[in-house]
């Protein structure tokens, strides 16, 4: 037995959904889907054909003829089908120099209170992924020097202090004095080799 408890609400997006746009003959209770959906959800100003109009809440402002195209139907069946429902007392119209006034009976039955103000749904914005932790390369003793020979002509003569520097790094986890991993140890060995200072010994750590 199908439960006719309740209620279901329906985007008005459903408006543009192939299943709706299909090319068909409306029938009457399609048709009055379409006068729910169409119904302004709050007050609004329009304009038609120079004349400017206060659309309010439960209301819309749509020709006969308007209403025909959009059910295919003739313009003497809209009128027979919204005389129905006004005296259903679903609806009742009003005629505008221009077009017709229809107005939603107990339009709030058809919408929740949280409604009244058209909540806006937000597309979900995609959760910034965590950006991956930076891969780091600790080279050898043996790399670590000859990259400082190469960069560095006083190599000689700071190579004790260049093999301190690379034990310290290496003993804080490679992370330099400031405690920040070192991700591109080259370029931080070159800011540092000119702070090593010069060391007059004969003797010197080998590799």
């Amino acid at each position: 037995m199908a439960n006719n408890k309740g209620w279901i609400s329906l985007h008005r997006q459903f408006e543009e959904h192939w299943l709706w746009n299909e090319k068909r003959v409306f029938s009457k209770a399609e048709a009055w889907i379409d006068i729910l959906m169409t119904t302004n959800h709050s007050q609004q100003k329009v304009v038609i054909k120079n004349a400017l109009y206060t659309v309010k809440r439960g209301e819309s402002l749509l020709s006969l003829k308007s209403w025909g195209l959009r059910w295919k139907w003739e313009k003497s069946k809209v009128r027979r089908f919204l005389d129905t429902l006004e005296k259903d007392e679903m609806i009742t119209t009003k005629n505008e120099t221009q077009t017709t006034r229809l107005i939603v009976c107990n339009y709030d039955n058809y919408q929740t209170l949280g409604n009244a103000k058209e909540t806006v749904v937000k597309p979900i914005k995609p959760i910034p992924q965590a950006n991956p932790k930076p891969k780091i390369e600790i080279p050898s003793l043996r790399e670590f020097c000859l990259y400082a020979e190469s960069k560095d002509n006083d190599y000689k003569l700071k190579k004790s202090g260049i093999v301190l520097k690379y034990n310290a790094w290496v003993e804080n986890k490679w992370r330099n004095g400031y405690n920040k991993p070192i991700v591109n140890w080259k370029t931080t060995l070159l800011n540092t080799l000119v702070h090593i200072p010069k060391e007059w010994k004969k003797t010197e750590t080998r590799l």
